[in-house]
C-alpha cells in the first residue's frame, strides 16, 4: 500500500503522468517518434514492426509517426553494396527496403543523423536507401529532443 501512495502523491505532483503519454487529443492525432540506434538487423526489422502495428492498432489519419535513425542504427538504410567500402555491415537488403517503403507511404518520416554518417564516412546519399538531404538532420538526438518538445511521445523498440 505504501507504494500506491507513493506513486499516487508523485502523480499529483506531476512526477508521473496520470494519464497516457501517446493517448490521441481529441482534435489531432497522436504524435509519435521512434528510435533506432542499434545496427542489429533483427531489432531494426522488429522496430520497424511495431511501427506498421502501431499504425495499424491507432489509424494512419490519427498518426504522426517518425523515425529517428542514429548511432549503429544508420546502418538500416545503408545499401549492402556500399558496405565494403565503408567497412560497415548495410541492413538495406530488400525485406527492410520494402518495409521502409510500406511505412512512408503511410505517412511515416524517417530522419538519419549527420552526425552518425560522418562518423561512418558516409558522405553522399547514393549509398543509402532513399535518404534525400531534407531527412538528414544534424545531429539525431537534437532531433529527438526537437520532436519531443513539439509533443511527440518517444518510443525506443
Amino acid at each position: 500500500m505504501k507504494c500506491c501512495r507513493n506513486l499516487a502523491i508523485a502523480g499529483l505532483l506531476g512526477l508521473i503522468p496520470l494519464t497516457g503519454a501517446a493517448a490521441a487529443p481529441d482534435d489531432g492525432p497522436q504524435r509519435v517518434v521512434y528510435h533506432i540506434d542499434s545496427g542489429d538487423l533483427e531489432r531494426q526489422r522488429s522496430a520497424l514492426r511495431n511501427v506498421s502495428n502501431h499504425l495499424n492498432d491507432i489509424g494512419d489519419a490519427r498518426l504522426e509517426i517518425r523515425v529517428v535513425v542514429q548511432g549503429n542504427g544508420v546502418s538500416m538504410l545503408v545499401m549492402p553494396e556500399a558496405s565494403a567500402d565503408l567497412g560497415l555491415y548495410g541492413n538495406a537488403t530488400d525485406q527492410i527496403q520494402r518495409l521502409v517503403e510500406k511505412l512512408r507511404v503511410r505517412g511515416v518520416r524517417f530522419f538519419v543523423c549527420g552526425n552518425s554518417l560522418r562518423r561512418r564516412n558516409i558522405l553522399a546519399t547514393d549509398r543509402l536507401y532513399e535518404v534525400s538531404a531534407q531527412d538528414i538532420v544534424d545531429s539525431g538526438l537534437v532531433e529527438l529532443v526537437r520532436l519531443q518538445g513539439d509533443g511527440y511521445s518517444y518510443i525506443k523498440p
